[in-house]
């Protein structure tokens, strides 16, 4: 899972750059990523 959250910065690094909304998006899927992973870990 570390690998993918590592991808998922790292797009939501380019789309900053060029797409405010897919970052937005980008950043909502990170944390709702996290949050499954803490649920997982209880």
């Amino acid at each position: 899972m570390h690998k993918a959250k590592t991808h998922l910065s790292q797009l939501v690094d380019k789309a900053v750059e060029g797409e405010p909304n897919l970052a937005n998006l980008m950043s909502n899927s990170f944390l709702l990523i996290n949050q499954i992973e803490s649920l997982e870990g209880s």
